[in-house]
């Protein structure tokens, strides 16, 4: 009976260790990831702005920022590298898109309810189109 004990004991040492394993492993992933998804959403957001200059001017902001005029209100864009998290503003809104793992290992945009993974592509259009309507 002992000897089952420890058995059971040491099987769920090992999982623990494996899991605290893997958690660990997707953090170093999603810390290398992470300010490329960033910067493909800077990037998709400036694309946006540039195909439409008449509605919106992409402010160049150092790195963790972006900030976009529009034709009645500013969108503004920090990006909080400890928490892989972007954070905006816009009006008297506020809200943020977390970056995460995906099933794959690959880095995607999350909403605030963790809905259905994003591109940098669909964030920017979300955003741009809030900015739009405000």
């Amino acid at each position: 009976m002992l000897d089952d004990m420890i058995a059971a004991a040491d099987r769920r040492d090992a999982a623990k260790a494996a899991n605290n394993e893997r958690i660990t492993m997707q953090q170093r992933i999603l810390d290398e990831l992470a300010p490329y998804t960033w910067a493909a959403l800077r990037e998709a957001l400036k694309a946006k702005c540039d195909q439409h200059p008449t509605r919106f001017v992409y402010e160049v902001w150092p790195t963790s920022q972006v900030r976009i005029r529009g034709e009645r209100a500013i969108l503004e864009l920090n990006y909080l590298v400890a928490s892989s998290r972007v954070r905006y503003t816009l009006a008297s809104t506020k809200g943020e898109y977390r970056i995460k793992l995906n099933d794959e290992n690959d880095a995607v945009f999350v909403d605030s309810l963790g809905r259905p993974p994003l591109s940098p592509e669909a964030v920017a259009e979300r955003l741009l189109s809030e900015l739009l309507n405000a």
